[in-house]
């Protein structure tokens, strides 16, 4: 994996499974005293959001997939059916708002973890959600000082436990 000058991904999406993660931002890394603990935490986390039985694909951002020695956490946004979130039971739906508490997931699991629902093109709510996931590519896409950087896309999937890269045509 190479960065920038600026020392992020190239702009654009990069599609990894979570062996390529492991890979590119902690073995990469041997000197770092968090990226082991970080990713210990996201698989946790991706752990336990399988275990609800929901597919997502997730944008993860920020430090972690930078060239910074150590980073504090992994930025991520989940997207997933919003009809699929809505059949979950109650508990269920309570686990899903823990896992994605943002900056108190950091606690738990060491990510900021924030999640956007997703509804097909001809579903009433499609724009404004269209909308939100535009948000977060502009969020994700751009640094502090507007300069663009990369953003790796990664999936979950339960039904088929498939986490690899050639499956992430949805975002």
């Amino acid at each position: 994996m190479n960065f920038n000058s600026d020392g992020y991904l190239d702009a654009g999406l990069h599609d990894m499974d979570v062996e390529g993660i492991v890979e590119h931002f902690v073995t990469a890394f041997p000197a770092s005293n968090t990226r082991r603990a970080i990713i210990e935490g996201y698989i946790r986390h991706r752990s336990e959001f399988s275990a609800l039985g929901v597919a997502c694909v997730q944008l993860i951002d920020g430090s972690f997939v930078s060239n910074k020695a150590d980073p504090g956490d992994i930025d991520l946004v989940a997207f997933a059916d919003l009809d699929t979130i809505d059949a979950l039971s109650p508990e269920d739906q309570k686990k899903l708002a823990d896992l994605f508490s943002g900056p108190a997931t950091k606690a738990t699991h060491f990510c900021d973890a924030y999640f956007s629902p997703t509804v097909p093109e001809n579903h009433p709510l499609y724009s404004q959600l269209r909308s939100k996931r535009k948000y977060w590519m502009g969020e994700f896409g751009y640094d502090r000082e507007d300069r663009p950087k990369g953003v790796v896309r990664t999936q979950i999937d339960p039904a088929a436990n498939s986490t690899k890269a050639e499956d992430l045509n949805n975002v």
